[in-house]
């Protein structure tokens, strides 16, 4: 069994990879499987992990923003791993996130609630890390540290994990290829969609059917 994790900000495609992936005979993807706590939780760890090897699937695809911080765990625990990192620009995400979550005064899951910026009455704490600053400013900061930890996650584990642009990798032949050489899937057996757009929950490959209901998209 091949398991792969899809991660980025969000809002990044990471819905659409999964479902690349999932469309692969053998194959299962999940968007957003099981939402991980961003401080590193060890027994939902292990219990998101137990589920997503245990399926009896030839590849398991997870993707997630969520994956971040528990990547170094995942790669001593499952060594052969694949980890693949989709990104935006910075202004393209804070805005799309802006966008989704309707505004200054929206959803807000970024700012402290004890900041002196907060001005929503709607919050989410677990998930995404907060800051004492003003919404956009707050995402443009997770951006940031998002990004450098994801490039020295490349850096130092260059095995297991890869970092593409998204408009490059759902885009462009050869860089989905490329993608797809890096997650272990033969030529012959891969299945291109360039041009992929999707907000689905899970796909499965053709010779299991396809199902699929979206909940925040990618």
């Amino acid at each position: 069994m091949q398991l792969v994790i899809g991660f980025g900000t969000g809002r990044c495609g990471t819905g659409s990879f999964a479902a690349l992936l999932g469309g692969h005979p053998g194959a299962v993807g999940y968007h957003e499987y099981d939402v991980l706590p961003w401080e590193f939780d060890l027994l939902k760890y292990y219990s998101i992990t137990q589920r997503l090897t245990k399926m009896g699937f030839d590849m398991v695809v997870d993707a997630g923003f969520y994956w971040l911080n528990y990547l170094e765990r995942l790669i001593e625990d499952y060594p052969d791993v694949k980890a693949v990192c989709l990104q935006k620009d910075a202004g393209t995400i804070v805005d799309s996130y802006m966008d989704r979550s309707l505004g200054d005064k929206g959803y807000n899951f970024w700012t402290k609630k004890d900041s002196s910026h907060w001005n929503s009455n709607k919050c989410f704490v677990g998930s995404w890390p907060q800051y004492d600053l003003p919404k956009r400013e707050a995402l443009g900061q997770y951006w940031k540290e998002y990004t450098d930890k994801a490039w020295t996650l490349e850096k130092t584990y260059p095995d297991n994990v890869l970092i593409c642009s998204t408009g490059y990798v759902l885009n462009m032949e050869r860089f989905q290829v490329k993608m797809l050489d890096f997650i272990g899937i033969p030529r012959e057996e891969q299945r291109l969609n360039v041009g992929i757009r999707s907000d689905n929950k899970v796909t499965k490959g053709e010779s299991h059917g396809l199902e699929y209901r979206g909940r925040t998209g990618g």
